[in-house]
């Protein structure tokens, strides 16, 4: 793949402490690819909201939408897909309580995905074992194809959207 813009779309309910971790560990630990994040803000608290301003005045949130109620899962990432720049290539969701914790992680994970395909990165040490799409890298041709099934819950959207790809031959 060359000359990707990606578009992290990371959604927010409340959880400062994670969400202050999250924007500033990708801040400090993306380098090798252009990238945006644009945060779906489901209504949170003062606390994250006044959090969220500060950040994105600090240049580390590209583009925020506030929203006046809970959007959940697919309907957030669905929102966020439409906030992301247009010539974006890819997009990645992503939890806000995660922590990057390697450098050049998304250029790693740029470099592996399947051309068209959906790749994913994740620690997964709970029961049942499976891995979800915490932080799911997706070209934006196929997200855009799809988006995500607000029908479903957040792990079924998921699955759903991989085993559409899967169908059309692309790789997950």
């Amino acid at each position: 793949m060359s000359k990707e813009k990606i578009s992290i779309i990371m959604l927010t309910y409340n959880a400062p402490n994670y969400v202050k971790t999250a924007v500033e560990s990708i801040a400090k630990k993306t380098k090798g690819v252009e990238y945006e994040l644009v945060v779906v803000d489901n209504h949170s608290g003062l606390r994250t909201r006044l959090l969220l301003k500060k950040l994105e005045k600090q240049k580390k949130i590209d583009r925020i939408q506030w929203n006046d109620k809970n959007l959940l899962f697919a309907k957030g990432n669905n929102a966020g897909s439409r906030l992301a720049s247009p010539d974006a290539t890819h997009y990645l969701l992503i939890n806000s309580d995660v922590e990057i914790r390697k450098e050049n992680w998304l250029k790693k994970l740029v470099d592996v995905c399947p051309e068209g395909g959906i790749c994913a990165y994740g620690l997964v040490e709970n029961e049942p074992v499976r891995a979800d799409g915490y932080c799911m890298l997706i070209s934006k041709e196929l997200y855009q194809k799809y988006e995500l099934d607000e029908n479903y819950e957040w792990f079924w959207s998921i699955t759903k959207i991989q085993a559409q790809a899967l169908a059309e031959g692309k790789r997950v």
